[in-house]
């Protein structure tokens, strides 16, 4: 009897921006996936919280061995991958992904690099502004503006990287502007920049963007973008051009940063090494971009894995994580 798994993934506007309107690649990719499984599917839409209750029936009805969680977001807000997930616990059926704490955890920046350093796992300095700052981070410069609950880049450019005090009070006034407070400064370190990519603990894969005339980070552009000069100038390489056991570390500390706030199923990890060698977490991405032509499978296509392949693995290991409820 073939495997019954109810994809739920966030309905965006048509013309929403290209970083929301990825999770439509992602339902595809993995809509085709269950296909070549063999698997029986529903794709359930989802937009708004009000929506809860019409889903819970749907997922009622298909009864469904697993849910594939591909929602990113409710209401055009974040914080709603979270919601979500809290939900999916709520109702005790197996579903890919992590829980709801490692996913509000991972949304939050500062909340990751906080555990992070509770665990002792190497991540950059960093301190939260909500005003026009007067004088430098305290762990000078250069740094880097982010903002602290946003993924895919989003308002991170190239003019973020601050080399002196007047460029820190341009960028943060126009960070504060445009988004409000709090902007997350980091101290900036311009080595290579790898990532760590896992299902489970059985399948493992590394990936690196190499830096281009004179780009310093991958910016927004640089991900929906494609063809733009910022995207031609960051190219990402698969598997990370490093030697065995520097890949090994790579793996490691990717996937105790990922354990660190309680991540679970598949998870991504960015990381810059400094002039020593020595490695500090960016970021913990628990359900990251899964699209057949993101970083998380191209990571494993190298190393000959399909992409149905991590699919299945996937949705098998949300399945094993958690004993089914008899709820049908």
């Amino acid at each position: 009897m073939s495997l019954r798994v109810a994809i739920i993934y966030s309905k965006v506007p048509d013309d929403a921006s290209p970083d929301r309107k990825g999770v439509e690649t992602e339902r595809d990719g993995v809509i085709s996936a269950c296909e070549k499984l063999g698997y029986e599917f529903t794709a359930i839409p989802i937009r708004s919280g009000y929506e809860l209750e019409r889903v819970r029936d749907e997922i009622f009805r298909f009864k469904p061995d697993c849910v594939f969680n591909l929602v990113e977001e409710l209401d055009n807000n974040p914080i709603g991958e979270f919601i979500f997930a809290n939900f999916l616990e709520q109702l005790g059926i197996p579903y890919t992904g992590s829980p709801p704490s490692a996913i509000f955890i991972g949304l939050h920046k500062h909340i990751t690099k906080m555990f992070l350093r509770y665990n002792r796992i190497d991540t950059l300095p960093f301190t939260l502004i909500d005003a026009i700052p007067i004088s430098e981070p305290p762990f000078g410069f250069p740094a880097i503006l982010k903002l602290p609950a946003q993924d895919g880049s989003v308002g991170i450019s190239a003019e973020n990287i601050v080399f002196d005090l007047s460029q820190y009070r341009e960028r943060a006034n126009y960070m504060l502007s445009e988004f409000g407070a709090p902007v997350l400064v980091e101290k900036f370190v311009s080595g290579r920049e790898f990532h760590s990519a896992f299902v489970g603990e059985s399948l493992t894969a590394t990936g690196e963007i190499e830096f281009k005339n004179g780009a310093l980070v991958v910016c927004h552009k640089s991900k929906w973008e494609p063809g733009s000069i910022e995207d031609l100038n960051t190219p990402p390489y698969f598997p990370a051009r490093v030697d065995p056991q520097k890949s090994k570390k790579i793996i490691r500390l990717g996937y105790s940063a990922f354990k660190a706030i309680g991540g679970r199923g598949y998870g991504r990890v960015d990381m810059r090494e400094d002039s020593s060698g020595r490695l500090f977490v960016l970021e913990v991405n628990p359900n990251p971009d899964i699209s057949p032509g993101a970083g998380f499978a191209n990571s494993f296509r190298a190393k000959n894995i399909a992409y149905e392949a991590i699919i299945q693995a996937i949705i098998e290991d949300a399945i094993a994580q958690k004993e089914r409820v008899n709820i049908w």
